[in-house]
């Protein structure tokens, strides 16, 4: 029975040595607060003009919203809303739209957006035939 134990104990303190390496890298020179940048919060919100569609949100060159509205619409509120936080700056958005409908012609608008100062902006995005209207702002959108 004690030869059984030894390997056991053994593989137990291999494990947790391991588990506490890792706990140990996690606190490496790339989380020092001096090292990271500065992160504002942004909540994006889909509000009219994409009902029925495919819509891809990029943020510099990077996919960080990609979803199908169907096309009934809220009786209050936006269509879609997510989050993201994003160093300070100004950041290129580009937007893609595809209708669900049969007809595949994409809509693209792309804009550059500047964040700064504040913790948190709200972004309010409106489709309309085929341009975007982006309202940027510190407090929240007001629905009824």
């Amino acid at each position: 029975m004690a030869n059984i134990k030894l390997p056991a104990a053994v593989l137990l303190l291999g494990v947790l040595l391991a588990g506490c390496s890792n706990a140990l890298d996690a606190d490496s020179p790339g989380d020092d607060p001096d090292n990271q940048e500065d992160l504002v919060a942004a909540e994006i919100h889909l509000q009219e003009g994409f009902e029925g569609h495919w819509v891809s949100i990029e943020l510099n060159g990077k996919v960080r919203f990609q979803t199908r509205l169907d096309s009934l619409v809220p009786f209050s509120g936006p269509l879609a809303v997510f989050r993201l936080d994003v160093p300070l700056g100004t950041h290129q958005l580009l937007i893609r739209w595809v209708p669900t409908d049969g007809d595949r012609q994409a809509c693209i608008s792309s804009m550059n957006i500047k964040l700064d100062q504040a913790e948190f902006y709200y972004l309010g995005l409106t489709a309309s035939g085929n341009s975007i209207k982006v309202e940027v702002q510190e407090s929240p959108f007001l629905y009824v």
